[in-house]
């Protein structure tokens, strides 16, 4: 028997974006000097997802330019 499920890339991202808020906060608690910058790293990450989904003000294009091979000229 098999099992289909289908699912919306923003569901994908929002598993994923909680997935990363929740190893940050597990790396920032730490006091080893390799999990701190590990954590400041994912905060680039976080930001990327919550813009993607739309939980900023400002959309994708905004925040980090158009990509040139989509931009009409």
């Amino acid at each position: 028997m098999t099992y289909d499920e289908t699912v919306s890339v923003e569901e994908l991202f929002e598993e994923e974006l909680q997935a990363l808020e929740a190893q940050y906060t597990r790396l920032s608690d730490s006091t080893e000097l390799g999990s701190q910058k590990t954590a400041e790293s994912l905060l680039h990450v976080i930001a990327y997802f919550r813009v993607r989904l739309g939980y900023e003000g400002d959309d994708f294009e905004t925040v980090y330019g158009s990509y040139p091979d989509r931009t009409i000229h």
